[in-house]
């Protein structure tokens, strides 16, 4: 009986690192005419000493996502060769926390 409960302490405890409380951001960039915007680099960047976090490219329906984000204020760069490029700030992002962006709209 000893045995069984100190094999689920270890996978308890093993298992821990496997359970995320990271936050996730998804959004959507189109154009003007509401088409999709494909492979514009998004990029995440802490509010306070503008380091980069993470980065991904919007997919074929211009949409992206960015995952295991850890806790903290931050801002959106959008970069394109074709388009303007675009920011978004004030994000505040807490544990487990799933922020769903309204559509940007990339500008040429």
């Amino acid at each position: 009986m000893i045995s069984l409960y100190k094999q689920l302490v270890t996978f308890l405890f093993l298992s821990l690192p496997l359970i995320s409380l990271h936050a996730q951001i998804t959004g959507k960039l189109i154009h003007g005419d509401h088409s999709p915007v494909q492979y514009v680099n998004v990029l995440l960047f802490r509010q306070v000493d503008s380091v980069m976090v993470k980065g991904t490219i919007s997919d074929t329906l211009g949409i992206y996502h960015l995952q295991d984000i850890p806790e903290g204020h931050y801002y959106l760069l959008f970069q394109s060769m074709c388009y303007q490029e675009q920011m978004m700030g004030g994000i505040e992002l807490k544990e487990n926390a799933e922020l769903i962006v309204p559509e940007i709209r990339m500008m040429e």
